[in-house]
């Protein structure tokens, strides 16, 4: 009888293993951190308000008057699945509609694409990220801000082929052109 038990979980434990490994994608934790720098591109406005040309202005939140406003982010990032890698990320913030942090300063929504490649470039994660972003404080110029939000895995390359599935994200901007990026979340390949 014990022989027929161990029997039976041997081949449950088998099938389970060639299911996995037939195709199946498995969950596995997502933790990134990473540092980087940010700047503004194709602001509307941004010159008017800050006299430099949009690509070199310091990141500052401002409402603008039909004010949409493409951010780039980029740097280094660790965790898991990408052990020691780069993140890249395209933003667009939306200052139209903007809503008040509670601390006299202002909130808009925001929407991209980031990507994290790891170090060799071989294996890589492309996900959809959207949130709020709030000044850290009253509305003044420069001041620095924090992104919060959700991302959606859209792809994956090398051995994350396939990938999907979701998390949070958090980015903070330092107004200085200097940014944090943590996310939690899983991923499935």
């Amino acid at each position: 009888m014990r022989r027929t038990v161990v029997l039976a979980t041997a081949l449950v434990l088998v099938s389970a293993s060639a299911a996995w490994g037939a195709g199946a994608s498995r969950p596995h934790h997502l933790r990134e951190a990473g540092t980087g720098t940010d700047t503004f591109v194709n602001c509307v406005g941004a010159d008017a308000v800050t006299g430099a040309a949009s690509q070199a202005v310091s990141p500052q939140f401002w409402p603008q008057p039909s004010g949409k406003c493409r951010f780039h982010l980029a740097g280094t990032v660790h965790g898991k699945p990408i052990f020691h890698g780069s993140y890249d990320a395209t933003i667009l913030v939306n200052f139209d509609n903007a809503t008040g942090n509670g601390h006299g300063g202002f909130c808009w929504r925001w929407g991209g694409v980031l990507t994290i490649t790891n170090q060799p470039a071989i294996n890589s994660l492309t996900e959809q990220v959207h949130g709020a972003v709030c000044e850290d404080g009253p509305d003044m110029s420069p001041t620095p801000a924090t992104f919060v939000g959700r991302f959606t895995v859209t792809a994956g390359t090398g051995t994350l082929q396939g990938a999907t599935d979701s998390g949070r994200i958090l980015i903070q901007e330092d107004a200085s052109g200097n940014d944090t990026l943590v996310e939690v979340g899983h991923v499935r390949f």
